[in-house]
C-alpha cells in the first residue's frame, strides 16, 4: 500500500516537476526563450512556485538584478508622506503562519519597512510618474514572490512602471478612466445581454478602476491566486487587464443579471467580486483578445474618448518597443536596463539602453498598425 501510495504522489507531482523544469530551461536559454515562457504563462496553475516565477518573471520583462544589495538606494521624492500612510496599512495577512502575535508584528514591520524602500525607490529614479494609491499593493507582490531579493524585485518593477503600469502614473486618473470604458465596450461585443443590463442601470467602469491599475492586488487577499494573474499578466500585452476585468463580471453575469436594473442593486454586487475562478477567467480573457485584439476593440469602439485617451498613453506603441528591447539586449547580452520615456522632440517615443537604440518593429500582426508610427529619434546613455 504505501508503494502504490508513493507511485501515486508521483504521478501527482509530475506536472508540477515538468512546469518547472520547463520554465528554467526557457530561463536559462540564451537568448532566453520568451515564447515557451508565454505559453507556459497560459498554462493551468502557470509557474507553479515563488521560486519558479521569480526568474520567469524577471526573464519576462528583460530585467536582471546587478545589484544584490539596496544600500545607497536613493528613496526621496514629493509623495514620500501618502506612500508611508498606505505603506502602514498594508500586509496584515504577513507574515503568514506565525502564532506569536509579538514576533509576528516585528516581521510586519520589517516587511513593510523593505515595501517603503522599493516603492520610494521608483519615484526617486523616475521622477516623472506619480504614485497613486494601490502601487504599493503591485510592488508587495513582486516583493514576496522575489522572497529575499529586493534587488531583484526593483529591477521587475522599474520594468513595469515603463511599460504596463506607466500610462496610470499620470498627474491625475483622467486617462485610466477613459481606458475603462473599453471594458463595457469589450462586454458589448462578448456578452450584449450583460452589457445592456449594466448600462440601463447607470453602471460606469469605474468599478473595475482597483482591479485593473492594481492588477487584482488590491482585492485577491490570496498571494497564491495574485502571484497566478501576475504570470498571466506579466506574459501579456499590457490591456491585457481591461480584458481580464471584463472577462471577471462576465463570470458572475448570472448574479448581476438577476439583479435589480438599478444602480444601487447591481453596484452592490459587482463592488463584491473579490473571489472569482482564476484560471476559467484567464481563458476566457485569452480567447476575448485573440478573437478581438486591441486594434480591433479600438476599431469597434465608439468611445472616441477612450480611443484619444489610449493613444495619448501610446500603450500600442510602448510594447512592441518593449519586447524588441527584451529580445535585442538577450541577443547582445547585454543588461536590460531600459528606460522608456517621451522625447523632448513631438511626443515621439524614445528608447534608451546603455548601448543599443531599438527602433519599433512589428511583434504581431496585432500590434503591426501601432508599431508602424514609432521613430526612435534620438539615444543618450544613463546609469542606474
Amino acid at each position: 500500500m504505501p508503494r502504490r501510495r508513493s507511485s501515486m504522489l508521483r504521478k501527482r507531482h509530475a506536472p508540477g516537476q515538468t512546469r518547472i523544469r520547463d520554465t528554467i530551461s526557457a530561463c536559462n536559454s540564451d537568448p532566453v526563450d520568451i515564447r515557451t515562457l508565454r505559453a507556459l504563462a497560459l498554462e493551468p496553475a502557470g509557474f507553479y512556485n515563488s521560486s519558479t516565477r521569480a526568474k520567469a518573471w524577471m526573464a519576462l520583462v528583460g530585467a536582471r538584478s546587478h545589484k544584490r544589495t539596496m544600500d545607497g538606494i536613493d528613496t526621496h521624492h514629493d509623495a514620500e508622506r501618502q506612500v508611508e500612510l498606505d505603506v502602514l496599512r498594508s500586509l496584515w495577512r504577513y507574515p503568514e503562519h506565525c502564532p506569536d502575535m509579538e514576533r509576528a508584528t516585528v516581521l510586519r514591520n520589517a516587511l513593510r519597512q523593505r515595501l517603503s524602500i522599493l516603492v520610494n525607490a521608483i519615484f526617486a529614479a523616475y521622477p516623472d510618474l506619480h504614485y497613486y494609491q494601490g502601487f504599493h499593493d503591485v510592488v508587495s507582490v513582486c516583493m514576496l514572490t522575489m522572497e529575499h531579493d529586493d534587488a531583484a524585485a526593483l529591477e521587475v518593477i522599474k520594468r513595469l512602471v515603463r511599460c504596463h503600469l506607466k500610462d496610470y502614473m499620470a498627474k491625475d486618473m483622467k486617462p485610466t478612466l477613459e481606458r475603462l470604458k473599453l471594458v463595457l465596450v469589450l462586454l458589448q461585443l462578448k456578452d450584449p445581454e450583460l452589457a445592456q443590463h449594466l448600462l440601463q442601470a447607470g453602471i460606469e467602469p469605474s468599478f473595475a478602476i482597483s482591479w485593473v491599475i492594481t492588477w487584482f492586488a488590491h482585492e485577491i487577499e490570496n498571494l497564491d491566486d495574485l502571484q497566478r494573474l501576475f504570470d498571466f499578466l506579466l506574459a501579456s500585452h499590457p490591456l491585457m487587464v481591461l480584458y481580464l476585468s471584463a472577462a471577471v463580471v462576465h463570470q458572475n453575469r448570472q448574479t448581476l443579471l438577476e439583479a435589480e436594473c438599478e444602480f444601487t442593486e447591481v453596484y452592490r454586487h459587482i463592488i463584491r467580486i473579490k473571489n472569482f475562478a482564476i484560471e476559467d477567467a484567464i481563458q476566457t480573457a485569452q480567447t476575448w483578445y485573440q478573437e478581438t485584439n486591441p486594434q480591433e476593440l479600438l476599431r469597434r469602439a465608439s468611445l472616441t474618448r477612450a480611443e484619444r485617451a489610449l493613444a495619448a498613453g501610446q500603450a500600442m506603441d510602448r510594447y512592441p518597443a518593449f519586447l524588441k528591447d527584451i529580445e535585442c539586449q538577450q541577443m547582445a547580452g547585454q543588461q536590460a536596463a531600459v528606460f522608456y520615456d517621451y522625447s523632448s522632440q513631438g511626443g515621439q517615443w524614445v528608447t534608451v539602453s546603455r548601448r543599443l537604440v531599438v527602433a519599433a518593429v512589428e511583434y504581431t500582426a496585432v500590434a503591426a498598425a501601432a508599431a508602424a508610427t514609432i521613430w526612435i529619434t534620438s539615444a543618450a546613455i544613463f546609469s542606474e
